[in-house]
């Protein structure tokens, strides 16, 4: 048998009183204990995911002496990882491959659409494509995750004298029980061929192509290399690298930097990015304009050392360097440098702020 409640030093003997008491104190210490459970723990979590999370980008970011906006998505991207899908439970993940092969005949392009997943593209001597498509659904269990899998559609198909490879998501908003959504794929294609392929919320790799080559990302890096021909590159929050390529390049990225690697530039060519260097090495160029641009971080140069242009070279809070001699028009600081290369030609133009420009013999 219970004791006597107290109340204000007072004992209460009445048996109904007793019992009203006794169901408050329950309902207060039920209703304390979910909102401890329910509230207090996730939000707390997520706070200590997320500034955990924010710190540690802060601490890696100020040992490379920047803060970019790239480095607070990361942080943001870990804070969502760790804090939300933790709090909501979306561990279950579905995987599931599509596989498919067509002719190559008649076929002159291939164009891949996606959204939220990397892609890989090689080239083989067979005349036909090989598509594997991955897809990854998280949801809060398995049947959830396998259900919507079979929402998101992977279509390709032969169009003319185009492939197409893409990914249709559903139209409607994504169901609260459902996490991350991606496709990731690995397509094989003939290296002789025209490529446009785009992608978001992943890297972007492209190797053996003879073409025009456009490849584009989001929030990913961009790699290419052993490709000939017109190649276009874009993507923004990654870095690029370009290996062995010959032909034209037109590079632009923002909170990134672009390292390239070229065998032979015979076409108009530019490098552009926001909070990254660019380091360029040409073997052999042929009679044409070439333009670098960046924000904080400097750009490197190096060319033949037969190479004739007209040069335009500008910083601001950096200085500019040159291992070749360059006859200057003009007036010369060491922040603008207005002048030719072995009698001038077409015009080499790099800008940046923030960082400085070094012009080298690549011989």
């Amino acid at each position: 048998m219970s004791g006597p409640i107290i109340v204000n030093s007072k004992e209460i003997n009445n048996p109904v009183a007793k019992a009203v008491i006794a169901i408050f104190a329950t309902l207060f210490a039920g209703g304390l204990t979910a909102a401890i459970l329910f509230v207090v723990l996730p939000v707390v979590g997520i706070v200590v995911s997320f500034s955990i999370s924010l710190a540690a980008v802060i601490f890696v970011t100020l040992g490379l002496g920047m803060i970019t906006f790239s480095s607070l998505a990361s942080a943001l991207t870990l804070f969502g990882c760790f804090g939300l899908f933790g709090c909501f439970g979306m561990t279950n993940e579905h995987v599931e491959q599509v596989e498919k092969n067509l002719s190559f005949e008649g076929v002159e392009l291939v164009r891949l659409r996606n959204v939220n997943g990397g892609v890989r593209i090689t080239s083989w001597e067979k005349p036909e494509v090989f598509v594997k498509a991955t897809k990854k659904v998280r949801a809060s269990s398995d049947e959830k995750a396998k259900e919507y899998a079979q929402e998101v559609k992977i279509r390709i198909e032969k169009v003319g004298d185009t492939i197409e490879i893409i990914t249709e998501h559903p139209k409607a908003h994504k169901p609260r029980f459902i996490g991350g959504v991606s496709v990731e794929y690995d397509v094989t294609m003939p290296e002789k061929a025209n490529l446009d392929a785009k992608s978001t919320n992943g890297s972007m790799n492209v190797a053996g192509i003879i073409g025009e080559t456009s490849a584009e990302t989001t929030n990913g890096s961009v790699s290419i290399r052993d490709c000939e021909g017109k190649i276009i590159l874009k993507t923004t929050n990654g870095r690029m690298d370009i290996e062995e390529i010959s032909g034209s390049v037109g590079a632009k990225t923002s909170n990134g930097s672009i390292s390239a690697r070229l065998a032979i530039l015979d076409g108009e060519s530019g490098f552009e990015t926001t909070n990254g260097s660019i380091d360029v090495r040409i073997k052999e160029v042929h009679s044409v304009p070439l333009a670098a641009n960046t924000t904080n971080g400097s750009i490197t140069i190096e060319i033949p050392s037969d190479f004739a242009a007209d040069i335009e070279a500008n910083t601001t809070n950096g200085r500019i360097r040159s291992d070749l001699p360059i006859t200057v028009a003009g007036n010369i600081s060491k922040t603008s440098l207005h002048g030719e290369l072995n009698g001038g030609g077409p015009l080499m133009k790099l800008k940046t702020t923030n960082g400085n420009i070094n012009i080298r013999s690549s011989e």
